[in-house]
């Protein structure tokens, strides 16, 4: 089997780039730590200014509070694996809006408005300080799979969404790594996760 972490040769990148690959890691590594089924699209990182990212992962509740819950963890671990690479690397942080543990971004706006309705009395601070938790237990996996996205080579993507919409407005250079290759990633370092081209 290939190992991908053997082979992660890093080369230079924008700081806004690094800090996007661990946010778009941080969001696949706990979306399995969660039992959340990864997608076959798996994740990408688009050049900027800034940087633009997007991870795969199957985000639809199964009905029960726990499965919503799961999926909210793993929406706030992007940022939240972001501000975590970004303070102890120098980089630029970005403020949390207020009330949440993560900024205003698409990221707060899938949570406030596609999970938080489904959930009542809902304790945002207790969810951050649960995934702020998983983050720091899975840092060296989500260190491990940004470094893997990081040594890719540029390629020039042309993916597009079902409604055929482009994953990236702007430019198209990006790195990616498909599903199926997280999946080998991720169990390398310890993590067991699955992938489906649908959910």
């Amino acid at each position: 089997m290939k190992n991908y972490l053997e082979e992660a040769e890093l080369p230079e990148h924008t700081g806004d780039f690094e800090c996007m690959a661990h946010h778009e890691a941080g969001h696949l590594v706990i979306a399995a730590d969660q039992k959340l089924m990864l997608m076959s699209e798996g994740l990408a990182v688009a050049v900027g200014p800034p940087a633009r990212g997007i991870a795969f992962y199957c985000k639809h509740p199964d009905g029960s509070d726990r499965s919503v819950e799961r999926i909210l963890i793993s929406t706030f671990a992007g940022f939240m694996a972001q501000a975590r690479f970004c303070k102890g690397n120098g980089h630029r942080e970005y403020p949390n809006a207020a009330g949440w543990p993560i900024p205003n971004s698409c990221d707060l706006a899938e949570a406030r408005d596609v999970l938080l309705p489904q959930l009542l009395n809902c304790d945002l601070a207790k969810f951050g300080e649960e995934t702020e938790g998983l983050i720091e237990q899975h840092w060296r996996a989500i260190e491990g799979l940004a470094s893997v996205l990081l040594a890719k080579p540029f390629e020039e993507l042309t993916c597009r969404f079902k409604n055929g919409k482009p994953w990236f407005e702007g430019s198209t250079t990006a790195k990616w790594i498909r599903g199926d290759e997280v999946v080998t990633i991720l169990s390398q370092l310890g993590i067991s996760a699955s992938c489906v081209a649908e959910c």
